[in-house]
């Protein structure tokens, strides 16, 4: 399924990223969903169906895919993307979770008012084009203006990949193709070739598994990228189970590769790119609205990685394996316990574990994290909050950089610890 980008969940994200098309809380939601939103999609005959708790599986039609990821730290990091020691994160701005005075911040939402911070109160429910349709549209042009001139070549490399997606977007809405002389990913797909940032090559393979791609992304494969760079693949566990998503047959020597990597990067997101060249003249919410995008299309193009989970899990769950392919299977239930940036290749720990000789303790317990850290996502903004309210943007804004940074289990540990020390109570 070409790594997972024709997978009808990636589809129906791709077609649900313009944010005029949902209410900002259920964007926010969707993408807090991250990788859940995608096995979602997918049905319950998939593994980890029924690790979903029932306050995700009911938060209704915001589907969203594969979730939002941390880039590599480097010379070429974004503002706060350096690593967990330097970027700032939700909970360091915004404080623990909400109490009952952030409660009553912003609006109530039986007034009938919603604020937009900058603009002030609109009808709630109402979404005036020149607020936020027509508002994205004209702002994006400018955010990719500036990413084109920074001199980081991963800026200028997101600069190409936002301008297809967006351009691909649009072309979807109106139900055409997108030309051929409007399509950048040719020259993505070049300085992925000339470049070695893993960040680069990532996002240029991710582009050209949609949709009609250019002659250039031939030259573009995980397993070429293997033989021009083997010592950063190899090191990063991310990386094998990006080659199983795009190459199933490889699963055997993907799961015997994850045990040769010394890190396990979440997959590189443009989202705080996008953060650090937001115009300044533009309301507060406008900011949000652009940052939403972004990780959702951050979001739609993690497919190949949740993809490559999904074949790893079907190979190590399937009968009939040699004792050195059960004891990497191991180590990989292992791997991704300790190691998986997203809760879905937390709860995939379990069932690998499960088939190759984890007790019933331990899978409880990966159980009940996966579930306590996915409540946790509900705890970013107030039960009646609005997003775009003035009280909310910045614990908005901090959230989505703090996922898009570090990933969600560390995103949602912290959200979690707060709760978790009110329970324990004072020693």
């Amino acid at each position: 399924m070409n790594g997972g980008f024709d997978d009808p969940a990636v589809a129906r994200q791709r077609q649900r990223v313009g944010l005029w098309a949902l209410g900002a809380k259920a964007l926010l939601l969707a993408v807090l969903g991250g990788s859940w939103w995608w096995w979602e999609q997918r049905g319950p005959d998939h593994e980890a169906a029924n690790e979903r708790p029932s306050a995700v599986r009911s938060l209704g039609p915001a589907g969203a895919v594969p979730s939002s990821a941390a880039a590599p730290a480097g010379s070429d990091a974004p503002p706060g993307a350096a690593g967990p020691a330097s970027a700032p994160t939700a909970l360091a701005v915004a404080g623990a979770a909400p109490g009952p005075e952030a409660r009553a911040s912003g609006p109530s939402t039986s007034s009938g008012l919603a604020e937009l911070c900058g603009v002030g109160q609109i009808s709630r429910g109402a979404e005036p084009p020149h607020l936020f349709q027509h508002a994205v549209q004209a702002a994006w042009p400018r955010v990719l203006a500036a990413l084109a001139q920074d001199p980081a070549e991963r800026a200028r490399a997101a600069a190409l990949v936002l301008r297809f997606e967006l351009r691909h977007f649009d072309a979807q809405t109106r139900g055409q193709p997108l030309p051929a002389a409007e399509d950048p990913r040719s020259a993505l797909a070049a300085l992925a070739l000339s470049s070695p940032d893993p960040a680069v090559f990532w996002w240029a393979w991710s582009t050209c598994q949609i949709a009609a791609s250019p002659a250039a992304c031939q030259h573009l494969s995980p397993a070429g990228w293997m033989e021009r760079a083997p010592e950063e693949f190899i090191s990063d566990a991310a990386h094998w189970l990006l080659w199983a998503g795009a190459e199933p047959a490889q699963a055997e020597r993907a799961v015997a590769g994850m045990q040769l990597s010394s890190r396990f990067s979440p997959a590189p997101p443009v989202t705080p790119w996008v953060a650090s060249v937001l115009p300044a003249d533009l309301p507060p919410y406008l900011h949000v609205l652009l940052l939403l995008q972004a990780h959702g299309l951050d979001v739609a193009r993690d497919g190949a990685l949740n993809q490559g989970l999904a074949v790893i899990t079907k190979h190590c769950r399937s009968p009939g394996l040699d004792r050195i392919g059960a004891l990497h299977c191991r180590a990989a239930a292992e791997t991704l316990e300790r190691r998986s940036p997203s809760l879905l290749g937390l709860a995939l720990s379990r069932r690998i574990g499960e088939v190759h000789g984890w007790p019933k303790q331990r899978q409880d317990a990966v159980h009940e994290s996966v579930q306590t850290l996915t409540l946790a996502a509900g705890q970013v903004l107030p039960a009646h909050a609005d997003p775009l309210a003035c009280a909310n943007v910045e614990r908005t804004r901090k959230q989505l950089l703090d996922l898009a940074v570090h990933g969600e289990v560390a995103a949602f540990r912290r959200l979690a610890a707060p709760a978790d020390k009110a329970r324990a109570g004072p020693r």
